[in-house]
């Protein structure tokens, strides 16, 4: 049975941010409710019961000692995290919020992917652990940024040296010049399907560790990979630190063979 997803709710009005927690928290199973404006927070709490609100104290227009009362009326058990840039415009009002059980952490931008996925692990109650792999090379394919810089970051603390690219023919030329023993590329892309990228590589190199990544997990998907490319694994998305720990492990031993 799959796990019930929990919501989460990030308030701030830098989109791109937004779309990297967004991405982020979709990895570990979460439903997302975005809001770059002050004016939609009403409306858009009335859907749902989150767990987490991620919450820029200095979006402009945001009455934050408001909000915050609001919120601890409205959502008793709901834990908020404030995101800011700058602590010293509250000077130690954040530790008095959270002394009163308005607020629960904060946590200082700029923050990396990793910083976030540490504080959600932390929430979560799941222990954060570094492991440490023997040195091998791989490379990052993907269209989206924000999953070639969670997955960089992510295998780069576990020893390996990355190398990403955000297209097809960049994997390729990259592949070509870098010869990494791994290569990690989803399925989707914008300019060649993997599928094509898949075979290209191991025309160069048929002895190349590759993992495919994909949101389609069902047979059908994989008897394709198979089919078209003699490829079995596979990562499922969204993923989660877990999923990558345990791939983290097994490509390791793919090197040392």
């Amino acid at each position: 049975m799959a796990r019930k997803k929990k919501l989460a709710v990030v308030i701030d009005d830098d989109v791109n941010l937004v779309d990297s927690l967004d991405t982020t928290l979709g990895m570990n199973n979460f439903d997302v409710i975005k809001v770059v404006n002050y004016k939609e927070i009403p409306l858009l709490l009335d859907k749902g019961d989150p767990s987490y609100i991620f919450v820029d104290l200095n979006m402009p227009r945001l009455d934050s000692l408001a909000f915050l009362a609001d919120i601890n009326s409205r959502f008793p058990t709901v834990s908020v995290i404030a995101m800011t840039g700058n602590l010293s415009k509250f000077g130690e009002g954040l530790e008095q919020l959270i002394q009163k059980g308005l607020l629960n952490k904060v946590l200082e931008k700029p923050f990396t992917s990793s910083d976030f996925e540490l504080l959600l692990n932390q929430l979560e109650n799941k222990s954060y652990e570094v492991e440490t792999v023997g040195r091998g090379n791989i490379l990052l394919v993907d269209d989206e940024v924000e999953i070639t810089e969670l997955l960089s970051e992510v295998f780069e603390k576990r020893g390996f040296n990355c190398y990403v690219a955000n297209s097809a023919k960049e994997a390729l030329r990259l592949y070509d010049e870098m010869r990494p023993e791994c290569v990690l590329v989803d399925i989707i892309l914008v300019d060649k399907n993997g599928f094509w990228l898949i075979n290209e590589i191991k025309a160069l190199n048929p002895d190349v560790v590759i993992v495919a990544m994909t949101a389609q997990d069902h047979q059908e998907f994989r008897d394709r990979l198979k089919k078209e490319t003699g490829e079995r694994k596979y990562l499922s998305k969204p993923f989660s630190l877990d999923s990558l720990n345990q791939l983290a492990r097994s490509l390791e031993r793919e090197i040392k063979k």
